[in-house]
């Protein structure tokens, strides 16, 4: 088993829980045959598993599998689902 996905604010920059995260996002990935959609609790919580998606290649591997579509501050989550279910 993995470990617990406890995401508390003192430790949401934990490399190993966002390691941890991000290995649970690519193998539902491949196992969901559409789309997924993951919403975190905040944009900082967003930003920070962005960031190392993309530095530790998770962020790549997933995109052989799914379209990423990412929601900014700037734009509604609505305009995104929108953009996802075209």
């Amino acid at each position: 088993g993995g470990r617990k996905l406890e995401f508390s604010f003192a430790n949401r920059s934990d490399a190993d829980l966002l390691g941890e995260l991000g290995r649970a996002l690519l193998n539902i990935s491949r196992l969901v045959p559409a789309g997924l959609v993951v919403f975190f609790p905040s944009y900082a919580m967003e930003r920070t598993a962005f960031e190392y998606f993309s530095g530790c290649g998770v962020l790549a591997s997933i995109a052989k599998f799914k379209t990423i579509f990412r929601e900014e501050q700037t734009r509604q989550t609505d305009d995104i689902l929108t953009q996802y279910r075209g």
